[in-house]
């Protein structure tokens, strides 16, 4: 039973709520005041009462797949501390969700904080704050996946009261009769361990939904995957919302077990070490510039790589008629090279917030976030701490970079070559005649050059991901190549709608995988 501070407590959050739902019990959406949100709309942040600089304040981010019950228990632990009882004729909701949408996608679109400030009448000592993440592996796929990672990314890194500076723990929802984690739920887990540091480990929960009070299934399927966590909770949330004369008993009974979670689980909270996001944002910032790094140099390994081939043909032509060209003669060769070419804006291509450089002209940051939120090119992705670039090949300043609405990207031609043309292009670097031999040499020389600047970007690429392996609880799911293809096995096996944009999403994501694996591997063989 309530105490006179919960009574009084609940009761005024009652009479300044909206009614969502009619019949017995009644539900209310409670108050909640908009503090912050980002330009794009991505972030929020909503709080409830008003902040008390005395008050700690906890933080829980809660994590699911579509449908394992997230929101549901999120509500019930809103109920839970404002003092609501099994008794009680109303019942509260801080998020309130469709209740005619496709179940297949996720009803929380964006990442949204919830603050509830402490007062008199809670039935925990500090204020909480829940972080409510949207669902991963829906419908809609792994482009939307990386955007809900982006978007963590970016509440973390965001200073100030906007973004967060510590959390207590992470809250993995999973339902108790799974026996066996489904490739997607493996995939939600792996995506969020990705994004944090190792110092994390320690709060990490299982919230285990529609439990029965038995040792829930899921916990073996858990282990089996090798996902990390501290300790477990049972809740059983079917009786928050039960209308009056269907299966009181139980309900009664199962809302008396999720009580004795909720305080557990808060009780928990109280103790448990809180963790700084520093080596968190280390992660999510390593992980952000090697995710532009990469994507920067698969072109230009690809131009260099198609450099050495026209190299060879170059020097098989000279070789071929060396006797010809020392008597000054002229031949031909046709060679398809890749070579970078401007692409604009048009009614099919959008390009927005391309960070380019003038000097090489290269696309060094693709919808670069600094622009498109408005920071600071110092913000980039693209650049280092010395405000360097990088992507680009002469690793140009700042300075020399624009944002435009059109980038350079990557085009096969076949381009026709003249043995005078080549001559030209070493003799006016030499300032003087060269013979056929000198030519070869030079063409060697250059070739020898252009493997060492491929190798080099494969070498960083390569210490970057041992960087990352040092600090992060766990690699990136879809930089593993076996994994990319269970995924796509397992889209092609189930055919839900939308199969084969997601697949044709996972292959264009493994080429970089499978050049990150060779690259890992020591396998980036040129000769």
């Amino acid at each position: 039973m309530a105490g006179t501070g919960e009574t009084h407590l609940k009761l005024s959050v009652l009479q300044r709520s909206t009614v969502v739902q009619g019949g017995t019990p009644s539900v209310y959406a409670i108050p909640m005041e908009q503090t912050a949100r980002d330009e794009d709309g991505h972030l929020e942040k909503l709080e409830f009462g008003t902040s008390i600089q005395s008050n700690a304040n906890k933080v829980i981010m809660m994590v699911g797949e579509t449908g394992s019950g997230k929101t549901t228990l999120i509500n019930g632990l809103v109920n839970y501390i404002l003092g609501v009882d099994w008794d009680d004729k109303f019942r509260f909701k801080m998020i309130v969700e469709d209740s005619n949408a496709n179940q297949a996608v996720s009803q929380t679109k964006d990442v949204t904080s919830y603050t509830l400030h402490h007062q008199d009448g809670f039935r925990t000592p500090y204020s909480l704050t829940i972080i409510d993440t949207p669902g991963f592996g829906d419908t809609k796929g792994i482009k939307r996946d990386k955007e809900i990672v982006e978007q963590l990314r970016k509440f973390f890194t965001t200073p100030g009261d906007a973004g967060i500076s510590h959390i207590d723990a992470i809250g993995f929802v999973v339902q108790a009769s799974q026996a066996r984690l489904s490739v997607g739920q493996k995939y939600v887990f792996d995506s969020i361990l990705a994004l944090f540091g190792r110092d994390i480990s320690d709060n990490i929960f299982l919230l285990v939904t529609f439990a029965d009070g038995q040792e829930p299934e899921v916990l073996s399927a858990v282990r089996e995957a090798e996902i990390p966590y501290k300790e477990y909770f049972q809740f059983n949330n079917s009786a928050l919302y039960t209308q009056t004369g269907k299966n009181q008993r139980f309900a009664s009974l199962f809302w008396e077990m999720g009580c004795e979670s909720f305080q557990i689980l808060l009780d928990k909270l109280l103790h448990v070490e809180s963790k700084s996001l520093v080596l968190t944002k280390d992660v999510l910032q390593e992980r952000k510039s090697i995710e532009v790094y990469i994507e920067g140099i698969q072109n230009e390994i690809k131009v260099g790589l198609s450099k050495l081939n026209t190299l060879e043909e170059e020097k098989k032509l000279l070789k071929e008629h060396e006797l010809e060209i020392d008597l000054n003669k002229n031949f031909t060769v046709v060679v398809e090279e890749d070579v970078f070419e401007k692409k604009s804006s048009d009614g099919i291509f959008k390009f927005r917030g391309m960070r380019n450089c003038l000097k090489c002209e290269r696309t060094c940051c693709q919808n670069c976030l600094a622009a498109i939120f408005g920071f600071s090119g110092t913000w980039c992705y693209a650049m280092d701490k010395s405000y360097m670039c990088i992507v680009c090949p002469l690793h140009c300043s700042l300075d020399d970079h624009e944002v435009c609405d059109y980038m350079f990207y990557v085009t096969r031609k076949k381009v026709e070559k003249t043995v005078d043309e080549i001559r030209e292009r070493y003799e006016k670097a030499k300032g003087k005649k060269l013979t056929a031999q000198n030519l070869i040499e030079e063409i060697q020389a250059e070739y020898e050059n252009g493997k060492k600047k491929i190798l080099y970007m494969a070498d960083c690429v390569r210490k970057s991901l041992e960087r990352l392996r040092e600090i992060a609880l766990r690699p990136d799911p879809l930089s593993t190549v076996e994994y990319i293809d269970m995924m796509i096995k397992n889209e092609e096996r189930t055919a839900k709608a939308g199969w084969q944009e997601r697949v044709s999403q996972l292959n264009q994501i493994r080429q970089m995988a499978e050049q990150v694996k060779n690259i890992e591997r020591g396998n980036f063989n040129l000769d």
